[in-house]
Order: C-alpha cells, then sequence, then structure tokens
C-alpha cells in the first residue's frame, strides 16, 4: 500500500513539474493581421449606421481566435449585430467610462499560417453627426492602429 501511495504521489509531481515546463501563457497581441474596412451611413435624422468588415490572418501554426473585440470611444451603440460565413456570431456589449466594448465570440476555430477568418460587424449610433442650423457636422472617427492592423 505504501509503494502504491509513493508511486502516486511520483506521478503527480512529476506531471506538475511537466505541466509547468510546457505550458504558456497565451496573447493574441502580434499573432494576427487584421483589417479593416470600414463604411458610414447617415440618414436625414443624424443616426449613422456603420458596417465593418474584418478579416484576421493567422501568423502562427498553432494559434486561433476564439473572440474578438473593439472598443468605440461612445456610449450611444445600439442594434449592434455581428456575423461571418457561418451565420449570425453571439455578441456582448458594455458600456463603461465612455467607452462602448464589443465582443464578438466566433463559431469557427482557422488554424495555420495564413488562414483567414473574416467578420462583418454592424451597429448604430448618434454620436456621429449633429446639425447646426442647416449644416450637419460629420465627425468620422479613425480606427485605431495597432501593431496588429494591416490596413
Amino acid at each position: 500500500m505504501r509503494f502504491l501511495a509513493r508511486l502516486f504521489i511520483f506521478i503527480l509531481f512529476l506531471f506538475t513539474i511537466g505541466y509547468s515546463l510546457f505550458t504558456r501563457e497565451v496573447s493574441a497581441e502580434g499573432e494576427f493581421k487584421i483589417d479593416y474596412k470600414v463604411a458610414y451611413q447617415i440618414d436625414k435624422n443624424g443616426l449613422a449606421t456603420v458596417t465593418q468588415d474584418i478579416t484576421l490572418e493567422n501568423k502562427t501554426p498553432n494559434s486561433y481566435a476564439d473572440k474578438f473585440e473593439l472598443k468605440i470611444g461612445s456610449t450611444k451603440v445600439s442594434d449592434v449585430k455581428a456575423s461571418d460565413d457561418t451565420g449570425d456570431l453571439e455578441t456582448e456589449v458594455k458600456f463603461e467610462n465612455n467607452i462602448t466594448n464589443i465582443n464578438v465570440k466566433f463559431k469557427q476555430r482557422v488554424i495555420g499560417v495564413g488562414k483567414k477568418l473574416s467578420l462583418h460587424l454592424a451597429y448604430t449610433t448618434t454620436e456621429l453627426a449633429s446639425k447646426s442650423g442647416q449644416i450637419w457636422e460629420i465627425s468620422i472617427p479613425k480606427v485605431a492602429k495597432s501593431q496588429d492592423s494591416n490596413s
């Protein structure tokens, strides 16, 4: 019985050491190139519909994206919808400190260097256009550049 207990402890010890040596924290930063195509359509009441076609290209052989996060400097974002070639995607929208966080969860896993995952994201906002007398002033925000942004 003592032999089995010692063997169990030894195996547990080996597993713990092996696990700590061969695992690493994974971060998506630098693992994907991201292309954005953004279109703005503003109606006669100043409601802007923003559509973004986003393509993530994998730069690593073993990683995949399971979600995408977009931060918008506005809290007046509504009607958020996302889809890919499999259909509609689950979205989560959070508003904090005048910023809207949109999280999109992917259904598919695209693994391999050069493999691409495309996403269509749409939302509406009232903060891009304002009317001053007879003139509409339209503020188009710039897509934030990061090391992952390609075009």
